[in-house]
């Protein structure tokens, strides 16, 4: 099942709104309408993790391992060079 399928699928099961979902995720009806509308793709781990702890599901059972987007860091020394 794609993320937007089961966005709603999990939110529907919960008698929620995408309104509810983005309150509890701590995101906006927007958002959350456009990955439903699947006019967004997967969220960074730590939205994607927001959104599917909102549901009470593993943020794997919400979107697909390989789309999870983290963010990357980069390290420099203390003295801001690379």
């Amino acid at each position: 099942m794609t993320p937007p399928n089961r966005i709603k699928e999990l939110r529907t099961a919960k008698g929620w709104t995408a309104e509810r979902v983005a309150l509890e995720a701590g995101c906006s009806y927007t958002y959350i309408n456009k990955v439903e509308r699947g006019e967004r793709g997967t969220p960074r781990l730590n939205l994607a993790h927001q959104i599917a702890y909102a549901l009470d599901a593993d943020v794997f059972d919400v979107f697909p391992r390989e789309h999870v987007k983290a963010k990357r860091h980069t390290r420099g020394t203390l003295d801001g060079t690379e």
